[in-house]
């Protein structure tokens, strides 16, 4: 692992946030302000009782009586103060928290498709819950605590001034030391920080994977590798956090205090033999000598947690446009002027370093019927994905109406094109809303409407519930071309202009297929259509057939033509 600092998003540390939010942020400064002169004053008051200077100026009851009440007023406004302090801290913690995950969520829906399949699940998803948490913690208690004992250092200083000049020097001398030797052991600390982070991750992932593969693990009697492989992992963590705390102790604030304090003593002792203070400023000047010690104990807890952003949070911006000549905003097409011509001109495309596709050119006007085929592994679900516009490529241009796509407003192009995968998702809603998600105006006749000319209204009925059957996550409770009748539900309402289906052949009988090839059809109507396919029955009514094979489309027309002139084509095809 790296030995970098933890650092906040972007470099920005993780209390930044808390100025957008000013009023609370001045209370929370403002009672860290009152908590530390009460606490000072409190002590001055004790020590005046008994006399700061040679001799004593009270003493007794009179001493006594003139402590009391004032001891009692400091107490009570530093009551008031902390708990102002408090509540400000925790009010600030919650919404660092929530702008962390308002910002991940941003960030995330800003990507482009391809960010998210070049990544695993476990990946997207890793840490967002302790990562928000530790948002949160950095500001409250981390940078909190750190305000705190930042002013109570401060105004000690000054109380220790009044007090006498000539005890100033060791109290300074002791701030320094503990400013710069925390800086390092921030620095010591942070790699093993962030080792313990990827530990956690990678434990979280592998629970994760033994939960989904329960079924592989049981049948082939893997339960004990699994667990081996568990436990190394969460005793290579407890070892890291064994070495981490050891650092902590090895401190050198906390591990030379006693050196401090005896000097501390010392020097007390020495001026108050001389005659320089009284004993009421002896004893206030090692009390305050303990309020250093404190904020000794207390920072590298605090510096940690308040340092402890995530190393993967986001910024809490949208990402920067990519760099290049072609960078920065540009006019692009009018806005919803998707008419649905698409043309394909020498593009390729590649996940990391592995080739997928090259070559690729291919032309449609708007209202084709487009059949993607061809061997697994080919190729055809990146073509489809970026037909839909959800990819970009990284060489050649792809054209909505003869506009590059990357002219395209985003949201527009999402807006007008429409993909449903190999295995169309459902959303943990009920059939209704899932019909009406992205149509938010849509009436109960159009969600209706819809389920019929998707061929779903006849088995939406027979669930139990009707339309108000809440369905499980992913829909896993439904066949899949149930699944694919919904998804065609939600494509009739949102009523895009291109449309691409990943592999619908999902039917368990003919009678259901039929279903499927009338509601996809009817979806087909009036759009720019693209469909992933091996059925002969889809591909004999296609206007356009791209045959692909090693990343490249082999030929490309209707299935007369290609029969005729393609063998590898002809070879697959001619016996349906």
């Amino acid at each position: 692992m790296s030995s970098k600092k933890i650092s906040g998003a972007a470099g920005e540390p993780p209390a930044a946030g808390v100025f957008r939010y000013p009023l609370v942020y001045c209370i929370l400064v403002l009672s860290a302000a009152v908590c530390a002169f009460s606490l000072c004053a409190f002590i001055l008051a004790a020590g005046s009782a008994v006399g700061l200077s040679g001799k004593p100026l009270r003493a007794g009851a009179e001493g006594l009586l003139y402590f009391a009440p004032r001891g009692a007023l400091f107490a009570l406004l530093y009551g008031i103060a902390a708990w102002a302090g408090n509540a400000a801290g925790a009010r600030l913690g919650v919404r660092a928290e929530q702008d962390y995950r308002d910002a991940f969520y941003a960030d995330r829906a800003a990507r482009d498709f391809a960010f998210y399949v070049r990544r695993g699940p476990e990946e997207l998803s890793r840490g967002i819950l302790e990562s928000s948490r530790a948002a949160g913690r950095a500001v409250y208690p981390g940078f909190f605590r750190l305000l705190n004992a930042g002013t109570a250092c401060l105004a000690s200083l000054f109380a220790i001034s009044s007090i006498h000049p000539l005890l100033l020097p060791l109290p300074v001398a002791f701030t320094v030391f503990v400013f710069f030797t925390l800086r390092g052991y921030d620095w010591h600390t942070g790699a093993a920080a962030l080792e313990e982070e990827a530990r956690l991750e990678r434990l979280g992932a592998e629970i994760a994977e033994a939960e989904a593969g329960r079924e592989t693990i049981l049948s082939q009697a893997m339960e004990t590798d699994v667990a081996n492989r568990f436990t190394t992992d969460a005793l290579f963590l407890r070892d890291g956090r064994i070495q981490r705390e050891k650092a902590g102790t090895r401190y050198p604030p906390v591990f030379l205090s006693g050196v401090f304090f005896a000097a501390a003593a010392y020097e007390g002792f020495f001026l108050w033999k001389n005659g320089f203070i009284g004993g009421g400023g002896l004893i206030s000047f090692i009390v305050f000598f303990l309020v250093f010690f404190y904020a000794a104990k207390t920072c590298p807890a605090a510096y940690r947690v308040y340092r402890k952003a995530p190393s993967h949070v986001f910024p809490s911006r949208r990402p920067a446009p990519e760099s290049g000549p072609e960078s920065g905003p540009r006019p692009g097409p009018e806005k919803n002027a998707v008419r649905g011509a698409v043309e394909f001109e020498n593009v390729f495309f590649s996940y990391d370093s592995a080739l997928v596709l090259r070559r690729v050119s291919f032309s449609v006007q708007e209202g084709a019927f487009v059949v993607i085929t061809g061997a697994a592994g080919a190729g055809k679900t990146s073509l489809a994905l970026l037909a839909a516009g959800l990819l970009k490529p990284d060489m050649g241009t792809i054209s909505f109406d003869a506009a590059d796509i990357r002219e395209w407003d985003e949201r527009t192009l999402r807006s007008t094109a429409a993909f449903i995968g190999e295995d169309a998702f459902v959303f943990p809603l009920t059939v209704r809303e899932n019909i009406a998600l992205g149509s938010a105006r849509a009436q109960e006749k159009d969600i209706l409407d819809a389920a019929r000319q998707a061929q779903a209204h006849g088995f939406i009925s027979s669930l139990e519930h009707g339309y108000d059957t809440r369905l499980g996550g992913g829909g896993v409770e439904l066949p899949a071309d149930q699944r694919l009748r919904i998804a065609l539900a939600r494509v009739f309402l949102m009523n895009p202009r291109v449309l691409v289906i990943d592999d619908a052949a999902v039917s368990r009988d003919s009678a259901t297929e039929d279903e499927i090839l009338h509601a996809i059809k009817a979806a087909a109507q009036g759009r720019t259509t693209f469909v992933v396919t091996h059925r002969l029955s889809q591909i004999r009514w296609a206007d356009l057939i791209l045959f692909v094979k090693g990343g490249e489309i082999l030929c490309q027309g209707k299935h007369e033509q290609l029969i005729l002139e393609s063998p590898d084509y002809r070879r697959i095809f001619s016996g349906l």
